[in-house]
């Protein structure tokens, strides 16, 4: 019925909002400065720093970190 979805809604929307305030706090211990990117909340700055991973010098320019995280331009004709 409507009203048990709406239960669960609520409750999975406590459970999301606890988790983005773990993530948020963990982004923060491992590199406080990535969050300050405008538009960059807790969410896109973990998957970042997760794309980076362990090897950060592979990431050679800006170029090269927008296509490892899927943002570079596509090329128009």
């Amino acid at each position: 019925s409507l009203k048990i979805l709406a239960t669960t809604y609520r409750a999975l929307r406590v459970q999301c909002d606890e988790l983005e305030t773990r993530i948020a706090a963990l982004v923060s211990v491992i590199n406080p400065h990535v969050s300050n990117i405008v538009g960059c909340g807790a969410l896109v700055s973990a998957d970042l720093l997760i794309s980076i991973g362990d090897n950060p010098e592979r990431i050679h320019s800006e170029a090269a970190l927008a296509h490892l995280c899927g943002v570079a331009p596509l090329p128009a004709s």
